[in-house]
Order: structure tokens, then C-alpha cells, then sequence
């Protein structure tokens, strides 16, 4: 298993992240953390390969090698 961080303060901020998947049925784990803001943080990460995501992180399943990218945008509140 892989693992993607990335670490943000100061919330809203949007933020990208790509890791570089070189066997074949890989899983990887996306991970944020934030700091900073008002209140409960609130998490959304989208990639153009179907990961998708409304928690700090998420699981995702690579069938192919390859570079892929993920976003996250991070709220307080």
C-alpha cells in the first residue's frame, strides 16, 4: 500500500497531490490534515480516475501502473 499526504492550515484551501503507482493492483491511501480555522473541518477530494472522498482520507485500488493525482479541499466550520 501506498500512502498520499498532504498537510494544510488555514482552511478553505484546495490542494493537490499525485503519487506514482508502478505495480499493478496497488492501493492507496489519500490522507489531509488540517489546522487552523473555525470549528469541524469538512474534506472533499475528487481525481480524474474515480476517487472520490468526504473524509480526511480514503482508500483507492489501482488496476494499472501509472501517475495519478488527487485534490482535496478542506472547509472549516
Amino acid at each position: 500500500m501506498l500512502t498520499a499526504t498532504v498537510s494544510l492550515t488555514e482552511p478553505p484551501v484546495n490542494s493537490h497531490v499525485a503519487v506514482k503507482v508502478v505495480a499493478t493492483s496497488t492501493h492507496v491511501k489519500w490522507a489531509a490534515s488540517a489546522q487552523g480555522g473555525t470549528g469541524a473541518y469538512l474534506y472533499s477530494w475528487s481525481g480524474g480516475d474515480g476517487l472520490t472522498g468526504s473524509t480526511n482520507s480514503v482508500m483507492k485500488s489501482y488496476a494499472t501502473a501509472g501517475i495519478y493525482t488527487g485534490s482535496v479541499r478542506v472547509i472549516s466550520g
